[in-house]
């Protein structure tokens, strides 16, 4: 009844044409010319519901094509300077093209047989197939997995221990072989063992296939999760929105890092990540750098961005651009497996043999055009519940055609180049508004979504965009990364000596290092900067929100004074180790998120909640700035992070504090021009995405 009410609400106040006519606000009344030289329906013929799910153009295409079919061309190679301009939806994160010529053959794929063999091939990588080793060893062994109960303060092994394990540590149960060797188990004898590991670790395998009973992590422990909401165990690309890595690494005495991993459940310093792998390996030839013993980071390295969530991956072939701020273009697929190759320098003498990292570039690049091919098969998880259509049709117009701007509420946010909508931003999904040329010039951008809203629009947490400095900008967009090969001036590193590989490297200072084919977001003087606003398909599934995870839910992100500033989820059940809960208990479909508890921070009780925006101990924080004053030596140590100690810590990071560092909540407060009754039928609309 009250739904009822809502729609009727909408419709008379807004004469929405979901509820009594077909055309809606800024559809064109007649349809666009097709390619066969007759006319499509009239756009308000055309569906407002419905979704592709991310579907890629690869998917659609070869569905019952044979493996000879050529594929079309990439709808993202459409978002170039000048797309779309003076229409409803702005573009202004590019597309480039970096993959070198056809006769490359790491390249991306170019028929339906190659994409179909690079994505399994990718996902086989995905799950099991690459995992961060040395040598053809994990990073610990089996003994020291199995005997993790004893740090959870134990007395005895629990019958019941993959299953705490993977609460404690927020991984998802495996959809997949994913086995590990008992105590007294032999893996040889015992097909890897009978032990169960989560996803995000694996059992590394040997030069000849065979389980060593050791091991390493995988893609998986960012880049899948779990929704028992939707009666998923597994899903792979949604992200690792319960895990805490930093516990896990922190249980398996694994020597600590010089970065904090992270804070709290659900989040990754991904940046600190990416300054390791910088830090650690010259950046052209991956080999490593001598220097890196004394120095251990890079001229121009991060400071320190803090902590992020993983984007959903099934949205990567809808983006033009990766990362939050935008960074490389989707066509840069070598960065993909760099970070699980690390170690891999340091099995040649001194890391430094120039055969050897030629080999290692070769390997790291069809790796990652594999996975890559894998990630852009991935589509959206359809919503599990029950959608008010008429409610839902009513929000897909506010979606696309509501002005935000129009009201004055917004005078104090600069404007985008838009109609002010939510889809001038996040992109079309509604087969209306794609057909619409006031919304796009091209249908196939249906579901794609390229603006970067510029800091002083978006007013989120800026930490993470500050991070990237000049230096780093630079070297990033001239690194092998960049696909440097074809650019004038460039010179291999094969071909240079140790002398001339330093001081190229610490050109970045004066930016005179060749360029390469793909540039870094930011880089350029016409770049936009900003944070990438992302395409909406599986919206629902991918809570919390905005870039730090720091708003639990879709109707907090909507009604910014709805925001709690300190929150935590709710626990599972269970006896023994607790984790995030992930059933549909949990979820609370008229929010669109997880259910959670709001708590008060610097108020009595345990765990107890600081006020204060540390994340290390003040001697550490100190530590840390005077060694950042020092130019190009431990700058990526700036964020740190308290190791989880005690029962007490490891209750403490399953709670999010906007107060801390890098995670404040605010800003995507331009939704503030929505009455409730507006925000609920947005809400019902995005679950059909």
């Amino acid at each position: 009844m009250r739904q009822a009410w809502m729609v009727a609400v909408l419709c008379g106040g807004l004469a929405l044409s979901a509820c009594s006519r077909s055309d809606a606000p800024g559809a064109a009344a007649g349809g666009r010319e097709d390619t066969g030289g007759g006319t499509e329906p009239p756009v308000q013929e055309r569906a407002l519901l419905g979704s592709t799910h991310a579907r890629s153009f690869m998917d659609e295409f070869c569905e019952g094509q044979p493996d000879t079919a050529t594929l079309p061309q990439d709808p993202r190679e459409l978002i170039r300077p000048g797309v779309n301009q003076g229409r409803a939806v702005a573009f202004n994160a590019w597309w480039q093209d970096c993959t070198g010529p056809s006769s490359n053959p790491r390249r991306k794929p170019q028929n339906c047989g190659e994409y179909r063999r690079r994505a399994q091939a990718g996902e086989a990588l995905m799950r099991t197939g690459l995992a961060m080793s040395f040598h053809g060893r994990g990073l610990v062994s089996a003994s020291s997995y199995n005997n993790l109960w004893q740090r959870w303060g134990l007395a005895a092994r629990p019958a019941d221990f993959d299953a705490q394990a993977r609460r404690r540590y927020g991984l998802p149960q495996a959809s997949f072989p994913n086995p590990y060797p008992l105590p007294d188990e032999d893996p040889l004898a015992s097909n890897g063992g009978s032990g169960e590991l989560p996803a995000g670790l694996t059992q590394v395998k040997d030069a000849d296939g065979h389980y060593t009973g050791t091991i390493g992590i995988t893609c998986d422990i960012c880049h899948s999760g779990e929704l028992d909401v939707a009666g998923k165990d597994f899903v792979s690309g949604l992200g690792a929105n319960t895990a805490d890595m930093q516990l896990l690494l922190s249980d398996l005495l694994i020597p600590l890092l010089p970065i904090g991993l992270n804070d709290t459940r659900g989040v990754t310093n991904a940046e600190g990540l990416s300054g390791l792998l910088i830090g650690l390996l010259d950046i052209d030839s991956l080999g490593l750098r001598p220097e890196s013993t004394l120095l251990m980071q890079l001229p121009g390295n991060t400071s320190g961005a803090g902590d992020t969530k993983m984007p959903a991956w099934w949205n990567a072939s809808h983006r033009p651009r990766k990362f939050w701020d935008g960074g490389f273009s989707y066509d840069a697929a070598r960065l993909d497996s760099a970070i699980l190759n690390l170690l891999r320098p340091l099995e040649s003498p001194l890391g430094m043999d120039k055969e050897h990292n030629r080999r290692q570039r070769e390997i790291i690049e069809t790796q990652s055009i594999d996975t890559q091919a894998y990630i852009e098969s991935l589509r959206s998880p359809p919503y599990p519940g029950t959608v008010n259509e008429p409610l839902a049709q009513a929000g897909a117009i506010l979606f696309h055609a509501k002005d935000l701007w129009a009201s004055g509420k917004n005078g104090d946010i600069p404007r985008p180049p838009t109609n002010g909508s939510c889809a001038g931003c996040h992109g079309v999904y509604s087969e209306r508004y794609a057909h619409d040329p006031a919304f796009l010039e091209d249908p196939r951008l249906r579901g794609m979504a390229g603006y970067i809203a510029p800091i002083e629009q978006i007013r989120t947490d800026r930490q993470r965009l500050d991070g990237f400095t000049k230096p780093l900008l630079e070297l990033m967009s001239s690194s092998w990364f960049s696909y440097p090969e074809g650019s004038e001036g460039y010179v291999a590193p094969d071909q240079k000596n140790a002398l001339q590989e330093r001081l190229d490297d610490f050109a970045v200072f004066t930016g005179t290092r060749v360029k390469g084919a793909c540039t870094w977001q930011g880089a350029l003087p016409e770049d936009a900067v900003g944070y990438l606003s992302p395409p909406l398909h599986g919206i629902w599934a991918t809570a919390p929100y905005l870039h730090n995870a720091s708003v639990p839910d879709v109707w907090s992100l909507l009604d910014p004074d709805a925001r709690p500033a300190v929150w935590r989820r709710q626990l599972t059940a269970e006896l023994g180790e607790q984790g995030l809960e992930t059933g549909a208990a949990a979820y609370d479909a008229d929010r669109l998120g997880w259910k959670h508890d709001v708590l008060i921070c610097g108020a009595g009780g345990l765990p107890y909640v600081s006020c204060e925006p540390e994340n290390a101990p003040p001697a550490l924080t100190a530590l840390v700035e005077f060694i950042n004053t020092v130019p190009g030596t431990l700058n990526s140590l700036g964020y740190q992070v308290t190791p989880p100690l005690g029962r007490a810590a490891v209750q403490e990071r399953m709670i999010f504090n906007s107060h801390q560092f890098a995670k404040s909540n605010g800003g995507h407060d331009f939704t503030r021009a929505l009455s409730d009754t507006e925000r609920r039928a947005i809400i019902e609309y995005l679950k059909t995405l």
